[in-house]
């Protein structure tokens, strides 16, 4: 999938945008990536108001109400006792990707779209991530190998 995205990206260019789910769907997620599930039984919503694709923003607190808190489960945990979660996602800028209004964007490229970072947020923020876009994302091998040292 990261090969294909990859070409994708280099004939297109790429941007960064956020997507807001709840965390009962994130295994799903980052197991099978981010689906159009606009039009299936699955959808969270009444359906795709803006047609079809992957809904992202290029505004943080536009994506966060989307990241439905859950209680978190794990007694001992230091994370928060209501987990939202939000994902940093890179696309390849394919014809797919829309911008039907502002700080709403659809992808109806499935492959064109991947998640980089996952947050878990405590409070709304704003980042523009199309004005500011991240100047560097770790890969997974260099949290890694920071963990490790």
């Amino acid at each position: 999938f990261e090969k294909e995205f990859q070409i994708k990206k280099n004939r297109y260019g790429n941007m960064y945008l956020w997507h807001g789910s709840s965390v009962v769907r994130w295994y799903s997620i980052l197991h099978n990536g981010l689906k159009d599930l606009g039009r299936t039984v699955d959808r969270v919503h009444a359906g795709p108001i803006h047609g079809d694709g992957i809904y992202q923003s290029d505004l943080s607190s536009y994506s966060i109400p989307y990241s439905y808190p859950e209680e978190n489960r794990y007694k001992h945990s230091s994370l928060p006792k209501k987990l939202q979660v939000l994902s940093l996602t890179e696309n390849a800028k394919t014809p797919g990707l829309n911008h039907p209004i502002q700080n709403e964007f659809t992808q109806t490229d499935e492959r064109a779209c991947v998640v980089r970072a996952l947050m878990i947020v405590k409070s709304n923020f704003s980042w523009n991530i199309v004005d500011d876009p991240p100047k560097y994302i770790p890969s997974l091998n260099d949290v890694l190998r920071t963990i490790s040292i």
